[in-house]
């Protein structure tokens, strides 16, 4: 037998295997092992027994598409270190439409339309970065609108950036809101010299001018807290107010309503808010009458910590 030379090419003696006893002309190799369909059913035997040589033939890609891989330039197989196993881009019903499956790194949005070549630079896909940076360190480095480099701005572009268009970015400030007043406020008033990593959310390193300056009163010369939020809301700056009442003691409402024009009137020590007096005014100066009216008071003091303790609603016992 020379079509093809039995002998040559090693065949087992086992006749059985590819004839049948009805006729034996039409000897048929039950290849299962290795499925001749689509581009590999026309194929002649000897295209991959090369010089007649069946036995111990190869069943991996590149052992036969050798040449194939090699030549491939679009993009150029070998230089970018493809891997040899044709099966990850090419199917067997077409050997040109050969298509990757880039599941592990989605090509959508802007990503969709990109040339492989820019980012697998030189031909190199073997080991490609996925991180954002890897690709786009020249945009984060040219940024300067925000100064991304000098603002210490992290290299994870999907922060602020996403795939639908590169310019239209949205950083999440949701671990400090910007609404109210803050909502129109340019970044670099908040994140002076273009320092953003790092920067304070406490009022007082933002607004150190707005408190040293107030003088209605004075924040600096009261000792004021210098937690803007006692005071002040989002809403409007100008607008400040202190909420008296709770938790502390009712000066808009009650015995106490319009018998005060100035905070000092009662907080005489104008570096501590938290001291009062309750002893400077009305009857209460007189200590003679008020020990009078406290005589039946266990434990009574003539002091200002000892009315409070007594009167924290500023009403009057009966």
């Amino acid at each position: 037998a020379d079509d093809p030379d039995h002998s040559a090419a090693g065949f087992p003696t086992d006749c059985a295997l590819c004839h049948e006893i009805t006729d034996w002309n039409d000897g048929e190799f039950n290849h299962t092992f290795f499925d001749l369909s689509g581009g590999h059913a026309g194929v002649n035997c000897s295209q991959c027994h090369t010089g007649g040589v069946y036995e111990g033939t190869s069943d991996a890609c590149y052992a036969c598409h050798e040449s194939d891989y090699e030549g491939a330039d679009d993009p150029d197989h070998s230089a970018a270190g493809f891997p040899t196993d044709c099966a990850l881009c090419h199917e067997i019903t077409d050997w040109n439409d050969g298509e990757f499956n880039h599941t592990f790194f989605d090509l959508s949005g802007g990503h969709a339309a990109v040339d492989c070549s820019q980012c697998h630079i030189g031909g190199v896909y073997e080991g490609t970065s996925d991180v954002c940076y890897a690709c786009h360190e020249s945009d984060y480095e040219g940024a300067d609108d925000p100064d991304h480099s000098a603002a210490g701005f992290p290299t994870d572009c999907t922060l602020c950036h996403d795939l639908s268009g590169w310019e239209n970015s949205n950083f999440d400030h949701s671990f400090f809101d910007l609404w109210g007043g803050h909502a129109e406020v340019d970044c670099s008033q908040c994140h002076i010299g273009g320092v953003y990593e790092g920067t304070s959310s406490e009022c007082y390193d933002c607004h150190f001018d707005d408190y040293n300056m107030a003088d209605d009163p004075n924040h600096l010369g009261t000792a004021f807290p210098t937690d803007c939020t006692f005071c002040h809301d989002l809403s409007g700056w100008g607008e400040g107010e202190f909420t008296h009442w709770p938790p502390y003691f009712p000066i808009t409402s009650g015995p106490h309503s319009d018998e005060w024009d100035q905070c000092t009137e009662c907080h005489t020590n104008p570096q501590n808010f938290g001291e009062f007096d309750c002893l400077a005014c009305h009857p209460h100066s007189n200590q003679n009458q008020m020990d009078g009216r406290h005589h039946w008071v266990p434990d009574y003091e003539y002091d200002s910590d000892a009315c409070y303790a007594c009167h924290p609603d500023g009403e009057v016992h009966k």
